[in-house]
This record gives structure tokens, sequence and C-alpha cells, in this order.
């Protein structure tokens, strides 16, 4: 962020431009996004947020978990 901050001091008004529009998208993203909105959907979403598709279960080797080991755990 502060490379393209110091870009946006060049006299050339395109690259002051580029520079001032990385700058607020990377700053943007870090803050709103990442800090606030990426957290809030996980804890929206609860376990939703961590499902796999079988295929991908599949592809990466990744044996099937019982999906009522899990309510077996909350009950006891």
């Amino acid at each position: 962020m502060f490379a393209f901050l110091l870009l946006s001091t060049s006299p050339g008004y395109e690259v002051k431009e580029l520079a001032i529009g990385l700058a607020a998208g990377i700053i943007l993203d870090a803050t709103i996004i990442r800090a606030l909105l990426v957290p809030a959907l996980m804890r929206m979403l609860g376990q939703a947020n961590w499902w796999m598709p079988n295929w991908t279960r599949v592809a990466l080797r990744i044996p099937e978990r019982d999906p009522t080991a899990n309510l077996a755990k909350q009950g006891a």
C-alpha cells in the first residue's frame, strides 16, 4: 500500500490515478473485507462454512466423515 501511495506523488497524472486506486483497493480489502466481512460470514455460516463437496474429498483423498458422529459428541 505504501509503495502505491509513494507512486501517487510522482509527476505524471496517469501513474497518480493508478497508484491511488490500487492503494484504496488494498486498504478496502485489508480492512473491510478481510477484517470485518469474512469473519462475520464465517460466524453466520457456522458448520456450513466448512462443507466440502464429495468430488473434492475424492480428489484430495480425504475420508468421508460420519455425520452422526458429530451429533453423538454434542449429545454426550
